[in-house]
Parts: C-alpha cells; structure tokens; sequence
C-alpha cells in the first residue's frame, strides 16, 4: 500500500495481489511528470498497483522521510487510532531511497518538454 498525504488529502494505492510468504523486495517508484506524477508499487520487481498523482510535493518533510514508524501524526488512516507511531515489527535488511537525475532521465526530460510546449 502506498498512501500519499498530499496535506490532509489522502491518494491511495494497494497491490492487487497478496504479499508472498518470505522475503521480498518491496519498491515504490515515485516519479514527477512536471508538477503531477505517478507511483508504481513493485513486488520482486512484479507490478502490482500504480495511482496518478495530480501534485508532487518537491520536499519529503521537514523532518525527512519516515521509516518504521512515524515521525508525528499518522500517515495513513487505516491505524490512525495508534498511538505508539505504528512500529513495524517485522525485519527490515535495508531501505534504499534513491533521487533520479531528471536531466539525465530522457522519460521524465520528454515529459517536461511536453509540458513546457502546452503552456505556451
């Protein structure tokens, strides 16, 4: 599940298909396309749900990105009603955030050049 709280307003996207038993690799591909975007949720590099995001916000938080728990108030409203940040107590090896080079990204570089011709 992906939950992007864009301000109180809630965008949410689920895999279509149940978790395998074991260990996974779990991706969330979050891409802007000029101010929108998308999200791609991947199991084991398998597509399972994507949502279109009308607005991308250009900075995480002012306290960076969360992982395991939250920060401050609840991401998502599925256990709004915890109040212990919601800890994951499963077994994380590792969390790679990685920040693509919109210059060196053709994809998103033709996205924006698209964008740019339709406002003028």
């Amino acid at each position: 599940m992906f939950d992007y709280n864009f301000f109180g307003e809630h965008l949410v996207v689920r895999s279509h298909s149940e978790l395998p038993i074991g260990s996974s690799v779990l991706t969330c591909q979050l891409r802007r396309t000029g101010k929108a975007g998308y999200a791609v949720l991947l199991v084991n590099a398998e597509e399972v749900g994507r949502i279109e995001l009308p607005f991308i916000m250009r900075v995480i938080s002012s306290v960076g990105p969360s992982v395991a728990y939250d920060h401050g108030s609840p991401v998502a409203f599925d256990y709004a009603s915890r109040r212990d940040g919601f800890p994951f107590e499963g077994d994380l090896e590792s969390v790679t955030i990685t920040l693509i080079d919109t210059k060196k990204d053709p994809k998103v570089a033709e996205s924006q050049a698209r964008a740019e011709m339709g406002r003028q």
